[in-house]
């Protein structure tokens, strides 16, 4: 199965895979190295194979809109492009796959004359 769970409200987002039923085994071990409240958006039914498409595609779609992709995994879940493909995830894993591969398609390489624009996305801290 495949599985996405995000934690402050949405501001993060983490796509995975899990061979049980649930996602409850998976959350409780991501949770004891997280700081921050983890909850279930959706589950969707899918492949170890399925899902490391998944990172593939939303790795080179981020990138193409010069949106840093964390080594972990935690993707900015409020991005208008990620809120677009859990909305096709939802139709099950081929389409979040298909979603984020045609976004790659259609969007325009970034200039290379405005080296000046950086991304301003910054993983939370605690207080």
């Amino acid at each position: 199965m495949i599985y996405v769970v995000q934690i402050l409200d949405g501001k993060f987002s983490k796509v995975g895979f899990s061979s049980s039923e649930t996602t409850k085994q998976r959350i409780a071990a991501l949770q004891t190295g997280c700081p921050f409240e983890i909850t279930e958006v959706l589950t969707v039914p899918g492949t170890l194979m399925q899902e490391q498409s998944i990172h593939a595609a939303l790795g080179v779609a981020f990138t193409r809109i010069r949106i840093p992709i964390p080594p972990n995994e935690w993707y900015p879940g409020l991005n208008p492009f990620f809120k677009g493909f859990i909305d096709a995830l939802r139709f099950g894993a081929n389409q979040g796959i298909s979603f984020a591969e045609q976004y790659n398609q259609n969007v325009k390489q970034p200039s290379t004359k405005r080296s000046d624009i950086k991304p301003n996305i910054r993983w939370p801290t605690l207080k």
